[in-house]
């Protein structure tokens, strides 16, 4: 270590002093010194790996006092425009922050990570009843983990504790029934056009709410702005298809869709009379003001026909399911929906229970087959492959 650096006690703790990269670096090492020289080897140890550190340019010298703070900073920059950014900094401001503060990233234990779980388990909403999901508390560690890995790839960040995360029930449940959706398209028929068109592309593509009509976004310059949407050139009648642009997916990438009777009906009703760049979902036919949210009108028109809980991601499942059951390979199903993962798609495929009972039907239906086998040929033994022909 001579040449390189020398450690030196102050208060009964080893300080580190070294130059890395050109610059000095005075800082503690956290250990404490005791009579069998135990501290003094592992501070030996502590500042023979920032020195190698340094030398290779892995980590910068700064990396024991970067705060946890400035890495989420660092990351919320990094994922400015983003739409999921404003969910992030909320998470950390509501929730993280207040309970990590300021620490160093080099502080940052799993165990301390355990202690914030137990107390966000711990807390409850202003009813006192209900506490935070698994998930939420999970999607809340992700902005920790995410920070820090970028923090690592930046040279920021010496070592990434293991982030605990809770079991999940990622299971999709809500769909709906042939019988509901007949109930259901009246329904949003009565409320306008916008609505049964908007209702019939979800249903049919399994297509999400903000790749049919526009979200709030905000543009490199930070100014407020809506952000994808169908519009009337993403239509096209003279093919028989409905587009998706690259960009304005949940994914990224560009899809399309063939254009179905009920849709290709809707469609054309809402294009009438609207230039290219317009919008096609609008209330009042005005296509430079689009449809932008309807959430308490879909809650008045499901507790109308009896599904009150149903959400509209519910059809997205719905879509999903009866293009499987129309004999869709997979793979189209996936392209037209906009899966990419094939566990998510399968996660999505709903078996429900209609399906249930036609494989109950069909079982009993094959053991009526086989006690008539048996009775015919007068035993209880399984009846041979010879004799099922025989009855075929």
């Amino acid at each position: 270590m001579r040449g390189d650096g020398r450690l030196y006690l102050r208060g009964g703790t080893w300080y580190a002093d070294y130059t890395t990269r050109g610059q000095r670096v005075r800082t503690s090492t956290e250990i404490a010194s005791d009579a069998k020289g135990k501290g003094k080897r592992e501070a030996n140890d502590w500042l023979r790996q920032r020195i190698e550190e340094g030398k290779a340019g892995t980590v910068a010298p700064q990396a024991d006092k970067v705060t946890l703070a400035e890495l989420v900073d660092a990351y919320l920059l990094d994922r400015a425009g983003n739409k999921s950014v404003h969910r992030a900094k909320r998470r950390w401001e509501k929730h993280l922050a207040p309970f990590f503060g300021n620490i160093k990233a080099v502080r940052l234990t799993t165990d301390l990570l355990r202690t914030y779980i137990a107390k966000r388990q711990a807390e409850r909403d202003g009813k006192g009843k209900t506490q935070p999901e698994p998930g939420t508390i999970n999607r809340e560690l992700a902005v920790v983990s995410a920070a820090l890995h970028l923090g690592r790839a930046e040279g920021k960040v010496r070592m990434i504790p293991h982030i605990p995360l809770q079991d999940e029930d990622n299971t999709r449940t809500g769909y709906l029934h042939n019988e509901q959706y007949d109930r259901l398209a009246t329904e949003c028929g009565k409320i306008g056009l916008w609505l049964r068109a908007i209702f019939e592309c979800a249903f049919q593509y399994g297509w999400r709410l903000h790749e049919l009509i526009p979200e709030r976004a905000k543009d490199k310059n930070g100014n407020r702005t809506l952000k994808g949407g169908l519009r009337v050139c993403q239509c096209d009648f003279d093919h028989g298809l409905v587009l998706l642009n690259p960009g304005e997916t949940k994914n990224g990438e560009g899809r399309e869709a063939p254009m179905i009777g009920h849709v290709e009906s809707l469609l054309k009703a809402c294009c009438a009379g609207k230039q290219p760049t317009d919008y096609v979902f609008t209330r009042n036919g005005n296509g430079s003001e689009p449809v932008r949210d309807f959430a308490k009108t879909w809650k008045k028109v499901t507790a109308a026909v009896g599904v009150p809980g149903l959400l509209f991601h519910d059809l997205r499942r719905t879509g999903v399911r009866n293009m499987v059951l129309a004999g869709i390979p997979d793979k189209v199903a996936m392209e037209i929906s906009g899966h990419n993962s094939r566990a998510i798609f399968d996660r999505y495929n709903i078996k429900g229970r209609d399906l249930i009972e036609d494989a109950r039907r069909k079982m009993e239906t094959q053991n009526r087959e086989r006690q008539q086998l048996r009775h015919t040929y007068g035993t209880g033994a399984p009846a041979t492959p010879a004799q099922t022909q025989s009855l075929q």
